[in-house]
């Protein structure tokens, strides 16, 4: 059947399955206007104040959906316009169609009215951009942008239509959409096992057995491939490969202690109690050592006042961090930052949860030979969370700060239980606390919101 391009850009979108857009009106588009006018009914038309806004809508519309956003625009600054959530789009891998109409094609590249070459402007920040000129390309164009937006890593593709393109008439035909098949080179053992959690919420048995199964088959490839049964290491035996390996639960469970000795004695013995490693396995050692309580080691590498370790950079006179152990490059630099969640999770014992921080746990680790005071806190999204103790003369003192609406449980060991107290009453009289558990000198105490001030007479056999 015959149509003008403005009609053939509808039925593009109707065949895409397309029911929502984004768009703000202007002189080149009115052509798509008038015909998306008349198919109200099938597809929605969303005005915005603003053609970003726009952009922005077709984005979160995307995001929220699973399918690709479409926004609108018109030449010119209505096409400029669109730039920045089409950035937005294609710097997190958002699928979106950004359709702009531009003027005719005897006035490209005359300077005319409200002529950009939107086209060029948009090339770094989408996967692919058109320009039609021509209606007999108009149909198959959009088609190849919807499938380009979908396939392999989504992204944004911006489709540019001269305005004697959308008055022109072609003969059109509906096609059905090209299906997308998904393929992925890597398949992580992580990722296996996320697939099962998900098949077991839906009640699907069989999936969650069969991706388990899957992840069981990549775990042992993956040990057969990098374990060295020789002294229960990985790789080379640096700390942060022992230390990813354990994280990711890859040792079978009858090499996992040996595992964990290879680790001590790495750190311990070959390193002589130093941090061994860069910004990012770094990283993947000390949370791996944090997440498993493994303080003792952490402890041990973080008051080392020598090369390599925060210490030596204090001793280079600097309270920041530098770029690298040698104390080169930035002096305020984020990249072994990561000590600072030991402050805060194992001194401070402020845990984080699995979700959010409407509950939470305190269980700050003391010992012999550790810190005497430690202050802490965290700003949640509820609030100030705030652990502060001090340690003197074998008593035990900790203002800890619940924030409104939230619970926590405080965790502590090596105590005499009968001895403590909040504020100058035994724990048992106290507003807003009451027993989770006790187990000999170890008590844990259910807190509701509020400041307490607590005091404990510690277990010198701890």
């Amino acid at each position: 059947m015959q149509l003008t391009g403005a009609e053939i850009i509808i039925e593009c979108l109707k065949e895409q399955k397309v029911d929502t857009v984004f768009g703000y009106p202007g002189g080149a588009i009115l052509n798509v206007y008038d015909a998306l006018y008349k198919h109200s009914d099938e597809i929605q038309h969303i005005l915005t104040s603003h053609e970003q806004g726009a952009s922005h809508a077709a984005d979160g519309y995307a995001r929220a959906t699973g399918k690709v956003g479409v926004c609108l625009a018109t030449s010119g600054p209505g096409a400029t316009n669109l730039v920045t959530g089409i950035a937005t789009a294609y710097m997190d891998s958002v699928p979106v169609v950004a359709i702009t109409a531009n003027v005719g094609k005897p006035l490209l590249g005359r300077d005319s009215f409200q002529e950009v070459d939107i086209a060029g402007i948009v090339m770094p920040i989408t996967k692919h951009s058109f320009i039609v000129k021509d209606i007999t390309m108009l149909a198959d164009t959009l088609r190849k942008a919807f499938y380009i937006a979908k396939s392999g890593r989504p992204g944004p593709v911006l489709v540019d239509v001269t305005k004697d393109v959308t008055a022109a008439t072609y003969e059109y035909s509906v096609r059905r959409p090209a299906t997308i098949n998904r393929e992925v080179e890597t398949i992580r053992k992580e990722d296996l096992e996320t697939a099962a959690q998900i098949a077991d919420v839906l009640g699907n048995r069989a999936a969650a057995s069969a991706y388990r199964n899957r992840a069981s088959k990549v775990r042992k490839a993956v040990h057969a491939t990098f374990f060295n049964s020789n002294d229960n290491s990985y790789v080379n035996g640096y700390p942060s490969y022992l230390a990813i390996a354990l994280m990711v639960d890859l040792p079978p469970k009858h090499l996992q202690a040996k595992v964990w000795k290879r680790l001590e004695q790495e750190v311990l013995v070959k390193r002589k109690g130093h941090f061994w490693g860069g910004i990012t396995a770094g990283s993947f050692l000390l949370h791996t050592l944090l997440d498993n309580h493994r303080n003792d080691l952490i402890f041990e590498m973080a008051t080392k006042e020598d090369f390599p370790g925060w210490g030596d950079m204090l001793k280079h006179g600097n309270g920041t961090f530098f770029e690298d152990w040698q104390c080169r490059g930035s002096g305020l630099h984020s990249s072994y930052l990561y000590i600072g969640s030991w402050f805060i999770e194992a001194l401070g014992g402020i845990r984080r949860p699995e979700a959010g921080y409407k509950e939470f746990s305190i269980e700050p680790w003391i010992t012999k030979g550790g810190p005497k005071q430690v202050r802490s806190y965290y700003n949640s999204l509820y609030g100030k969370i705030v652990s502060d103790w001090t340690l003197e003369a074998g008593v035990l003192k900790m203002e800890i700060t619940i924030p409104a609406n939230t619970t926590a449980v405080l965790k502590l060991s090596g105590i005499h239980p009968a001895t403590l107290k909040e504020g100058e009453t035994a724990w048992k009289e106290a507003e807003g606390v009451s027993l989770y558990s006790q187990k000999r000198n170890a008590l844990s105490l259910a807190l509701q919101s509020g400041t307490y001030r607590f005091s404990v007479v510690m277990d010198e056999g701890r």
